[in-house]
């Protein structure tokens, strides 16, 4: 019983030595971290020649950023069913020099969905206000209130404010820049 405690105390000491992290990379303000990116997590850029790149991160190794990306097609099942699938996996290495801004989208709320709901909800007000007005048979000028325009306004405003916060887009130069922080094993 001694023996298979100490084999399995070797073993998830193996395990923890073998699954430290390589590199982080740091997108930071200023001297202030926004974000880390490490191995496993997403990385979205626009690379030197404006073309926008998304993959997961292999690994950071001093300038470089190895990222592994998903080309995704459809394919036929056993069953003859028609599905999304990964077709292929293909890693590229991407030098540091060659982002030239990287992309953040905000995953804690869906501030696309939430704001498209508000725009339609602030047309629909306007729409409630004329149908109401005719159900009513009230006269066209009494339809529209000055509060419903302004909630109307207002919804639809805050709506598209929201939309364009889904993403943040941090352009790399003297204000945005993104560090390596390299972590070696004691020899």
């Amino acid at each position: 019983m001694k023996r298979f405690l100490w084999l399995l105390l070797f073993l998830c000491g193996y395990a923890a030595a073998s699954a430290q992290l390589n590199g982080v990379l740091v997108l930071k303000r200023n001297s202030k971290t926004i974000q880390r990116y490490y191995e496993g997590k997403q990385f979205t850029f626009i690379n030197s020649d404006d073309q926008p790149e998304t993959g997961t991160i292999q690994r950071v190794v001093r300038d470089t950023v190895y990222l592994l990306f998903y080309e995704q097609g459809h394919s036929v099942n056993a069953w003859g069913i028609q599905g999304i699938d990964t077709l292929n996996a293909i890693p590229l290495a991407y030098s540091l020099k060659d982002i030239k801004t990287v992309i953040r989208y905000r995953t804690k709320l869906n501030y696309a969905a939430d704001g498209a709901v508000l725009m339609i909800a602030g047309g629909g007000v306007l729409v409630l206000g004329v149908v109401n007005g005719i159900h009513f048979q009230q006269p066209a000028k009494d339809w529209l209130s000055s509060g419903n325009i302004w909630a109307a306004l207002g919804l639809t405003g805050f709506g598209y404010w929201l939309t364009r916060q889904s993403e943040r887009h941090y352009h790399l130069g003297k204000t945005y820049h993104l560090e390596y922080y390299g972590f070696t094993t004691p020899k």
